[in-house]
């Protein structure tokens, strides 16, 4: 059985034990945990949390420290217990991460934070098969102080749920889109750190300057407030390849999935990342449609990757109704950073 309680730890208290394991300083954390009023039971748990943090970075180890301790203190000796069955707790929690709410209940027991580990592990391995490829700003030769967590549970979860409904198992793509970076300017680096690179069909996208007329943004210079993470398809839903159906059709059907449309910068990223970083072409055998691909009017533009040799990222543009071929992949976004 499962106890649920309320956890009255300060969170500053919290904040700096796990901000000193992070930086690497285990002995200032324990301690803080020894002079922390707990039963030798939980203090030994928490003992046992800190000395072995999940994560490589210093943000996912003291994320991870977080979620873990707070989800076996228990200060408060008049706290309220319900006893729930573990297969009750497995439901809820899948439940709980559908609805985006698995972080606000992460406090409530043991068991809770059970829950996730086969998702953690999936995680682990979906990197490690190639059905995640993870691009973070560093990967890309930027440095952002606003950087969102990667929530390996929440991001497992969707790609189990996603993973059948995309083109030919292409897999996924998790990247960052970093605060400040426009097309431009991730062009203008990209040639700096592989200048060997080649670039042909971007001017498929710099004519989207032309759309500021209509809403006001220049899509090809503009750059994000902050940052963010999208969880990306590497290639479109299969339900939605058909020259028959229309943008409102194709929107719907990706809606039904629990996603939304790709932007074309975020397409332009998954590209462009995957080409310089890994030398890989993905979206080569299907257009897709953009969500904000305007030239003159609204969802004038579908874009699609080429083959071409390893130094080369080409982009294919066309009009919609042109493409005999052509779908919508589906993004998932995490736009805010962990206080």
């Amino acid at each position: 059985m499962s106890s649920f309680f309320l956890n009255k730890i300060p969170k500053e208290t919290l904040s700096q034990m796990a901000g000193l394991v992070a930086r690497g300083y285990l002995n200032s954390a324990q301690q803080v945990l020894c002079g922390l009023s707990l039963p030798k039971t939980i203090k030994e748990k928490v003992q046992n949390i800190i000395s072995h943090p999940n994560g490589n970075s210093a943000q996912e180890k003291d994320l991870d420290i977080k979620e873990r301790v707070t989800a076996v203190l228990d200060t408060n000796q008049d706290c309220l217990e319900i006893k729930l069955p573990k297969d009750v707790m497995g439901i809820i929690f899948l439940y709980s991460i559908a609805l985006g709410a698995s972080k606000v209940l992460r406090c409530l027991s043991q068991e809770w934070y059970e829950c996730q580990i086969p998702f953690r592990t999936s995680f682990q391995q979906y990197v490690k098969n190639g059905v995640i490829t993870v691009i973070d700003a560093k990967a890309m030769g930027f440095v952002v102080n606003d950087e969102p967590p990667i929530d390996v549970v929440e991001v497992a979860h969707h790609c189990n749920r996603l993973a059948p409904y995309v083109l030919n198992g292409a897999g996924f793509s998790l990247i960052t889109i970093p605060q400040g970076v426009s097309i431009e300017k991730c062009i203008d680096r990209t040639k700096k750190l592989h200048p060997f690179l080649m670039y042909l069909g971007i001017n498929l996208i710099q004519p989207l300057r032309m759309d500021e007329e209509e809403d006001r943004k220049d899509h090809y210079s503009s750059a994000a407030a902050s940052s963010s993470r999208v969880f990306i398809t590497n290639g479109p839903f299969a339900a939605t390849c058909s020259e028959s159906f229309t943008f409102e059709k194709v929107k719907s059907i990706v809606e039904e999935l629990g996603c939304e449309m790709p932007e074309i910068h975020e397409y332009f990223f998954q590209l462009n990342s995957l080409k310089s970083i890994f030398q890989r072409s993905i979206l080569t055998d299907s257009f897709v449609w953009c969500s904000n691909g305007t030239i003159k009017k609204p969802f004038q533009t579908a874009i699609c990757g080429c083959s071409e040799e390893d130094l080369v990222l080409a982009i294919q543009g066309r009009h919609p109704n042109e493409c005999s071929n052509i779908g919508s992949a589906g993004v998932i976004r995490f736009n805010t950073a962990s206080k």
